[in-house]
């Protein structure tokens, strides 16, 4: 940064146009920035090599499974889902509040 004001001010008193000073003004401190900050980049790993992914072994079925237009039966299915979710929704608050009357001697 010294060197580069130096420069600056050396340039100064010439009698050079006065878009070439702008010029070189601008270059010398763009590099005197860049040489004094660390280069900030986004980087990633390389991908692993030899398997795995989303088709692989751990999810050997996953095209099949996550296809929810392929569903036999998916209105039987939903349904029950549905109605086991509202039954253990139901059910929780239900034994929350008795188990609190209860230790509350109620």
């Amino acid at each position: 940064a010294a060197l580069t004001s130096r420069i600056i001010h050396a340039l100064a008193p010439l009698n050079m146009s006065s878009a070439l000073v702008q010029g070189v003004r601008r270059v010398l401190t763009q590099r005197a920035r860049s040489a004094s900050s660390p280069a900030r980049a986004f980087n990633t790993s390389a991908a692993k090599r030899g398997g795995g992914g989303a088709d692989e072994p751990a999810y050997l079925h996953a095209k099949q499974m996550y296809d929810v237009g392929a569903t036999k039966h998916k209105h039987l299915v939903f349904g029950t889902v549905a109605l086991a979710l509202l039954g253990v929704g139901t059910a929780i608050p239900i034994y929350a509040v008795r188990f609190q009357q209860k230790k509350a001697g109620n």
